[in-house]
């Protein structure tokens, strides 16, 4: 699962591919701000087939930026989808795979959406470098490569740059042992009598109460499929914006 590639060089910066003008707006008035401006910024990352993106995808940026603003002082910049390449998602889904073109599409649409609402705890954008590599990029390697390109333009911020994943695949994976790491877990959760050993290691484990539903219901792009091959309602699986892009 893990195959970490840590990145040592500066990478090359592409705003078609990772969208950083954002982000550079985000820092801004991070520092404008006096009530902030002391908190250590961080940015979040997820990887997935996003095939198609959900509302779990994206409840869970805000569940994992709640709770790191809450609990460890941190001021969540923004947070970024990196759909994975045709190849991989060809590999796992054959002909139920929706390209890149579509998915991606998707994405911003959602990501769109989500970012107008009153409620939104962190802006959320579309990270392209990942879906166009010529070889499967594991996502320890995606983060990395997301924080170094951060560090070549925003020298000197020191913004930390933390993957978000659900539960599943962090005890499968065995993310425990992995730096920059947020689990966003399902209710009802247990916690671990024994916690990570590792620095920036954290299962965010509190939500609202809107989002305890989102993270409670049957969410995931499997269910979508299915749902939709048979027919049935999406409405509360999908972004209204997506739903309809899915149907034409």
């Amino acid at each position: 699962c893990l195959n970490v590639s840590l990145m040592s060089e500066p990478v090359e910066y592409d705003e078609k591919q990772t969208p950083l003008e954002p982000l550079r707006a985000a820092l801004q008035r991070h520092h404008a701000d006096p009530a902030v401006d002391k908190r250590q910024p961080a940015v979040l990352i997820a990887t997935g087939s996003m095939n198609p993106v959900h509302k779990m995808h994206i409840t869970m940026f805000d569940v994992a930026a709640m709770y790191l603003e809450k609990h460890h002082g941190m001021h969540v910049l923004a947070a970024y989808l990196s759909p994975s390449s045709d190849d991989y998602v060809i590999s796992k889904l054959s002909d139920e795979a929706i390209p890149l073109e579509h998915r991606a599409a998707m994405c911003r649409l959602a990501a769109k959406e989500h970012n107008r609402a009153p409620s939104t705890t962190v802006p959320i954008f579309v990270d392209l470098w990942e879906a166009q590599q010529p070889q499967f990029v594991s996502f320890p390697a995606v983060r990395d490569r997301l924080q170094s390109l951060v560090e070549t333009v925003f020298p000197g911020e020191y913004i930390l740059v933390f993957y978000v994943c659900g539960m599943d695949l962090y005890n499968r994976c065995h993310l425990r042992y992995l730096e920059r790491v947020v689990a966003v877990a399902r209710p009802p959760y247990i916690p671990d009598p024994m916690p990570s050993p590792v620095e920036y290691n954290v299962v965010a484990d509190s939500a609202t109460d809107e989002q305890v539903r989102q993270l409670t219901c049957d969410c995931s792009s499997t269910e979508v499929r299915r749902r939709h091959n048979d027919g049935e309602p999406l409405t509360d699986l999908l972004f209204p914006s997506v739903l309809e892009y899915l149907e034409n």
